[in-house]
């Protein structure tokens, strides 16, 4: 049975590090929904242990954006697939809102009418739902037989129009009418984007032949439009002047075919790792989904280069700190978001070059450090980079950590001393402050270290997975030693505040002592097995703090006020609350 075959999404930062030491790790990727909400931070106060309800920040939005539609006021339209969700974007909005598809399953391709009636195709169902202007809940349409049916689109007439990927055709389905229409598109395999210009000519992005198609108004027999060299064409839009895009995943990159023209032209699509779905306004402007980073890009007429839309805030969050004015960072793949107290959306920070960060770190001056594995196959082959981001540059400079392999934690002192642990060779790395030299710290033992810590008498924590501890440094000490925290499982992330509290990140795997068959899993749907510790100053039993719903957390940090952040392995950024 052919399916749609899903957009190719870049490996999560843990998949990669499991390659490379040749554990075999099954990934289930888990359908979770969104929640926005708009957090005020608190001015620092002392730490308490009274927490109240956990918040998930706006950070996360989507999962894999595939179809996009955008209509004449300029309020852009995008389905996920995985989430199985439409968000709304209105013009010069901050935020999108979600649309109430009810029961809808991933998506693959989303239309707006002249009237505001939205349109999106359901591919685990096999149907086309409407949701009319202003309804709270969609409606199915006529349409029979689908087969995981993906792009979809409007002419001006109502007409829609529907890409049958598994059973190779296009169908379209009048204004008032019950019964759908095959259009005469012949030689279609495995059709997949969809659109009508104002002329009523129909394009089709198919697939399987690796060509987009044009059925003139009136026409019988379609001809293929001049791309040459498409790889995996997925989305197709035409704009009033008729030119006509096209987004290739495979290459990804954005093609433009000028009106008349027999050479496509590239656009540059900026960091875009699998453009996939294409839309074009009124104005010119080309909105263009990314499936494998999970964002959503503008790129006005005329422009050189992409813009991120409110859409898109994480696609893989690995690691999160926070500076004493309440501030959030996040690394988040190609991207370093800051969300600041008060803000519903959060911030892209200026690190070009960047490729793959995974930890992040802020010191009490305001200057940002993040570190960057380089995920080659094989890490001796590695070359990967720490960045520091000086408070108040537009440009990011390289920290001399020549011998690093694979950066999994960073952390920095009240003395500007940067700590970052290298998970490969097993070391903590320390680059005192204006050297130019790191030095390797004499903790022992260790076995794929992860997170990092130092608190204010620079004391330095480490949370090593293979050992499943979390290990001491005393300042001024040559050994190290365990922190007496009992039966942890995996840990992964480590923090410290002003008071000395230290928090742990851990998975604990429910299905150790299963009564019934029970299969461990990394990355899983099944919820509720990871947690956070924390072990009060001075005491030797840990306390487990009130979240719920976590997948294996990949960092955690702790603000000046005491409000404890999260980075789940769900791609959400959680927030516990100090309880006023």
């Amino acid at each position: 049975m052919t399916e749609v075959s899903l957009p190719v999404r870049r490996l999560s930062r843990r998949a990669r590090i499991a390659v490379a030491v040749g554990v075999l790790v099954i990934v289930a990727i888990a359908a979770v929904a969104s929640i926005f909400a708009v957090v005020s931070h608190r001015e620092p106060q002392k730490p308490t242990v009274s927490y109240s309800s956990q918040i998930v920040l706006p950070f996360t939005q989507l999962k894999m954006p595939v179809g996009v539609a955008v209509d004449a006021a300029g309020n852009s339209y995008v389905a996920d697939y995985y989430t199985g969700s439409v968000w709304k974007l209105t013009k010069s909005a901050g935020a999108p809102i979600l649309l109430p598809f009810k029961d809808i399953k991933n998506p693959g391709g989303v239309a707006v009418d002249g009237a505001g009636n939205v349109y999106a195709t359901d591919q685990t169902n096999n149907r086309v739902m409407k949701l009319a202007a202003g309804a709270s809940e969609p409606t199915v349409m006529p349409f029979t037989g689908l087969k995981s049916p993906a792009g979809l689109a409007v002419d001006s007439a109502g007409a829609v129009y529907v890409a049958d990927f598994g059973r190779g055709r296009v169908l379209k389905l009048a204004a008032g009418e019950s019964n759908p229409t095959r259009m005469p598109v012949v030689g279609l395999k495995n059709p997949i984007g969809v659109s009508v210009d104002t002329a009523g000519d129909l394009y089709v992005a198919d697939k399987g032949s690796h060509h987009v198609l044009k059925l003139a108004a009136g026409a019988n027999i379609p001809v293929i439009v001049p791309f040459k060299g498409l790889s995996d064409p997925d989305g197709v839009a035409i704009d009033k002047k008729g030119n006509v895009y096209v987004a290739d995943q495979a290459s990804q990159r954005l093609w433009m075919l000028a009106a008349g023209a027999n050479t496509q032209t590239q656009l540059e699509p900026g960091r875009m790792g699998g453009p996939y779905g294409v839309a074009v306004d009124a104005d010119g402007t080309l909105y263009a989904t990314d499936a494998s980073n999970g964002g959503v890009y503008q790129l006005a007429a005329g422009a050189t280069s992409p813009t991120v839309m409110s859409f898109t805030n994480t696609s893989d969050p690995s690691g999160a700190a926070a500076d004493a004015a309440g501030n959030l960072y996040v690394a988040d793949g190609q991207h370093v978001l800051k969300l600041s107290p008060g803000a519903d959306a959060p911030a892209i920070l200026p690190f070009p070059k960047l490729l793959s960060a995974n930890a992040v770190a802020v010191d009490t001056a305001g200057n940002l450090y993040v570190t960057e594995q380089d995920n080659h196959r094989f890490a001796e082959d590695n070359h990967p980079r720490v960045w520091k981001l000086a408070a108040g540059a537009s440009d990011p400079t390289l920290l001399p950590f020549p011998d690093l392999k694979e950066p999994e934690g960073v952390a920095v002192d009240n003395g500007g001393n940067l700590y970052v642990t290298d998970t490969y060779e097993d070391r903590v790395w320390k680059l005192a402050g204006g050297s130019s030299t790191p030095t390797v710290l004499p903790f022992s033992g260790l076995k794929n270290p992860a997170g990092v810590a130092v608190d204010a008498a620079g004391n330095i924590y480490v949370a090593d997975r293979s050992t499943k501890q979390i290990v001491k440094l005393a300042a001024g000490a040559n050994s190290s030693a365990p922190v007496p925290l009992p039966a942890l499982e995996r840990v992964d992330a480590v923090d410290v505040d002003a008071a000395g509290n230290i928090y742990v990140t851990d998975w604990h795997d429910q299905c150790t002592a299963p009564k019934g068959p029970c299969t461990f899993q990394v990355d899983t749907g099944r919820l509720g097995d990871g947690r956070v510790l924390k072990l009060a100053a001075g005491t030797d039993t840990p306390t487990v703090l009130p979240l719920s719903g976590l997948d294996y957390s990949r960092d955690v940090t702790v603000d000046a006020g005491g409000n404890v952040f999260i980075v789940d392995g769900t791609d959400r950024v959680i927030e516990l609350p100090v309880q006023s």
